[in-house]
């Protein structure tokens, strides 16, 4: 059994991680408003969500958007 919870943007994002603890996170990384990188930046630093696994996706065909994934782990 799982649930699936659903952000609209970056700042939900990060505070839907935060309030749901999931298993992982399946992040987009041109999200509107605080784009991928930010999110992601922001719950590794965070001790309550940095050891949530983050896949990263986007829908563009943008080279830094999988730089950015791999700097940020």
């Amino acid at each position: 059994i799982y649930e699936i919870l659903l952000a609209r943007d970056g700042e939900a994002a990060i505070a839907c991680a935060r309030a749901g603890a999931p298993d992982v996170v399946l992040l987009e990384m041109d999200a509107p408003q605080v784009d991928g990188g930010l999110v992601a930046n922001a719950l590794k630093r965070d001790p309550q969500t940095s050891a949530i696994p983050i896949i990263a996706l986007t829908l563009e065909n943008n080279s830094t958007d999988g730089e950015t994934a791999i700097q940020v782990g």
